[in-house]
């Protein structure tokens, strides 16, 4: 699942000014980028709101292909929201009243 795309620039022409992006700290085990700068969910395990409602802070680096290799960071916050994704449930599965006439 996608969740947003990271855009940068780079003044160099040709390959020196070709941008790779990684994310250096914050949601490592949950999300990756794509070489377009695509992030995307790798692993959901840790993402459930109902078990721990989160924010993510992630660090992405975005790296030139010149020599030497020029850097920019930027910082990105995630809010993860409720799914409605638990169906009610019932106390017990049977009851029993009774009623005097």
């Amino acid at each position: 699942t996608s969740v947003l795309t990271v855009t940068s620039t780079d003044a160099d022409f040709g390959s020196n000014g070709a941008i790779r992006y990684r994310i250096i700290s914050g949601g490592k085990d949950n999300l990756n980028i794509l070489p377009n700068g695509t992030v995307v969910i790798s692993s959901s395990r840790n993402l459930d709101f109902d078990v721990k409602p989160t924010n993510l802070i992630v660090e992405v680096y975005a790296l030139d292909s010149g020599s030497p290799q020029r850097t920019a960071t930027a910082t990105m916050s995630i809010n993860i929201l409720d799914d409605n994704n638990k169906p009610p449930t019932f106390d017990t599965q049977f009851y029993q009243l009774l009623i005097n006439e």
